[in-house]
């Protein structure tokens, strides 16, 4: 299930018209957050609901902008060069990649995993 409804999507972006794939895309930011969070989330602290809200349409908005429709829009590029422009794609499947919008939403919630951690 989506964190995000694609009305709440349309707010955030302020447009009355989305695009088509608009459900797929708040499913696949879902399941994206669902990784980034690693079991963080807590449905029922209001706070992490609105904040998992706001970074699902987040992440959308950063795919609409880029024109890709998933996490392997960005990310893949091993090398990059300026001058005559020269861009090179690494081999294999390239780690997916969370919007910075997203993040700075998420990180002061302690929602995003930081690795382990001694108890």
């Amino acid at each position: 299930m989506a964190y995000a409804t694609q009305a709440q999507l349309a707010e955030y972006l302020g447009v009355e018209t989305l695009p088509d794939n608009a459900a797929m895309l708040l499913q696949r930011a879902s399941e994206l957050l669902d990784y980034y969070t690693a079991g963080n989330y807590d449905a029922a602290n209001t706070a992490h609901v609105a904040a998992m809200q706001r970074a699902a349409c987040q992440q959308v908005e950063m795919w609409i902008e880029q024109g890709g429709d998933s996490e392997d829009v960005v990310g893949s590029v091993q090398w990059y060069s300026i001058g005559s422009v020269s861009v090179t794609r690494g081999q294999g499947t390239p780690a997916p990649v969370l919007a910075p919008r997203a993040r700075r939403t998420l990180l002061p919630l302690g929602l995003l995993y930081a690795g382990v951690t001694a108890r």
